[in-house]
């Protein structure tokens, strides 16, 4: 069985809170700021070891590598735009058999830095208020270490199920499992007045346009009525357009 650490009060789980964020402040590293401009996936490896190290004695990073034969991989991603966060495990058939082949961490960077651009701006992350980008990042690798820690001792994971929540609790105190950081469609309404489903207008190629957003990430897709496009499901052909954010007005 894999360890589960005893008597965690919650004055013990704060101060090893602490113990992490002065470890991670402490790194010759860009994360040696709270409110950190940008984090790179050594960054990520090292809040990581922080946590293995502190919770589990290095349970983790040994079992992975005893499952997989790998060491486990670390991501700042630029595709997450609504989670925190994800645990990822890759698997290879052996005859009827999904055996794990590696596991990942990735954390979402752009989340990250949209958020915390206010001065005093607090936002809650697992139940638990943050007041920094480093606070943000810690609350999101201890969800993502209980997924590792669930995959790893039982092979399936879910934030929506008793058992993720009782040891999330358990381990870190958390008291949720989401987190209200400043997403991608969050941020486009903020600061642009943009959302899914707007209208628009935009220059491309000199041409002045008008579409509707359809999704919206570092990006908008904005799809404009045109016989060349591809029709959807509501009779008409449209042709998509990737725009900035900054480069379309909302109508």
């Amino acid at each position: 069985m894999p360890p589960l650490p005893v008597n965690l009060d919650p004055q013990r789980i704060a101060d090893r809170h602490q113990a992490v964020r002065k470890t991670m402040l402490q790194q010759p590293s860009v994360v040696g700021q709270a409110n950190f401009q940008r984090m790179t996936d050594a960054d990520v490896a090292a809040l990581f070891d922080a946590y293995d190290q502190l919770w589990f004695e290095g349970w983790l990073a040994r079992e992975v590598r005893r499952e997989t034969g790998k060491p486990l991989g670390f991501e700042v991603s630029t595709r997450l735009n609504r989670s925190g966060g994800v645990t990822r495990r890759h698997t290879r058939r052996h005859g009827p058999i999904h055996r794990p082949i590696g596991y990942e961490i990735a954390l979402a960077g752009r989340i990250l830095q949209l958020s915390f651009n206010e001065p005093g701006q607090t936002l809650m992350v697992g139940g638990l208020i943050c007041h920094d980008r480093l606070e943000a990042a810690q609350r999101i690798m201890e969800h993502e270490i209980v997924h590792l820690y669930e995959l790893l001792a039982w092979g399936k994971s879910s934030c929506g199920q008793p058992r993720f929540r009782d040891l999330v609790s358990r381990f870190f105190g958390h008291t949720g499992t989401k987190h209200g950081l400043v997403t991608a469609r969050e941020h486009a309404r903020q600061a642009h007045g943009l959302h899914i489903g707007g209208e628009v207008s935009f220059t491309f190629q000199g041409q002045n346009m008008r579409g509707l957003i359809n999704r919206i990430n570092h990006r908008a897709t904005v799809l404009v009525v045109s016989d060349k496009g591809r029709a959807y499901s509501d009779g008409k052909k449209y042709q998509k357009y990737y725009m900035p954010l900054e480069d379309l007005t909302a109508l």
